[in-house]
């Protein structure tokens, strides 16, 4: 089984990571869907810490195949 997203402790400078978010259970095949399960999956984890979308400093994105890239950029 997949572990759940998790949170770092706040840093000094005031910043903490989510960490563990995949879009590989999506029930749709490509990349379409799995970014949207991606998606999804990150605005549940800001809704349980009361944080906002806005306020996402980096992503780091991970693609296999970079032919895909441009359908979720």
């Amino acid at each position: 089984h997949e572990s759940p997203p998790s949170c770092s402790k706040r840093s000094s400078s005031g910043f903490q990571w989510i960490s563990g978010i995949s879009g590989v259970k999506s029930q749709e095949h490509g990349i379409e869907g799995q970014t949207l399960e991606a998606f999804t999956q990150l605005q549940s984890e800001l809704d349980r810490r009361s944080w906002k979308l806005e306020n996402i400093v980096l992503v780091h994105l991970y693609v296999k195949n970079m032919e895909d890239f441009a359908l979720l950029n």
